[in-house]
């Protein structure tokens, strides 16, 4: 097993050699999976996650995101219903064809938690969201890259019987996302 992880590892760095290396003009488009932890509770949410960003130039990107809540590894559930959208910018370190990365993203989320309180059932609420990502991207060809992610997403939701319900996260993600050229660069390949 390992000497297959080895070989593929070794090939798609042969074929990444012709890969264009700079960013600006780069539409990237990601969707996977990612597993969350509640900070302040013993929650461990199931996302769906998705974004889209664009590279006005190489060192900062625009990026907008999606989270939806799927299912939950605890019982009873914290998050009943939580579906997340934000928007912000990242700052690139980019060397070769890897990218590090790392932004922030204001957002709102509509969520309802699950706790049961006597005499009071939550509703659904918008509430405003703030999301941090450190993200690594690897550029192995001309069209795909595999990403590894870590996000913090602050949020509360506000109006409960004992005040407001900490429903902040962390979470892990990576995969196989694909990405094109919007614009032909002048430059060619980065050095």
């Amino acid at each position: 097993m390992v000497k297959q992880l080895v070989l593929i590892l070794f090939a798609l760095i042969q074929f990444s050699a012709g890969a264009q290396e700079q960013r600006a003009g780069i539409l990237k488009f990601n969707l996977g999976l990612s597993q969350g932890f509640m900070l302040k509770y013993d929650s461990r949410p199931f996302f769906a996650d998705g974004f889209v960003e664009y590279f006005p130039n190489d060192q900062i990107s625009i990026k907008g995101s999606c989270n939806q809540i799927i299912a939950d590894r605890t019982e009873p559930m914290l998050l009943k219903q939580y579906t997340g959208i934000s928007f912000g910018a990242f700052r690139h370190f980019a060397k070769g064809m890897s990218d590090f990365s790392i932004g922030v993203q204001p957002g709102v989320v509509l969520e309802k938690p699950g706790i049961v309180y006597e005499n009071y059932s939550p509703d659904l609420q918008v509430t405003p969201s703030l999301m941090f990502t450190v993200q690594y991207t690897l550029f192995f060809s001309g069209l795909f890259h595999f990403y590894l992610a870590a996000s913090e997403n602050t949020s509360y939701f506000r109006g409960a019987p004992d005040g407001h319900i900490n429903t902040s996260w962390i979470s892990f993600t990576g995969g196989l996302g694909w990405h094109l050229r919007t614009r032909n660069n002048e430059h060619g390949k980065m050095k």
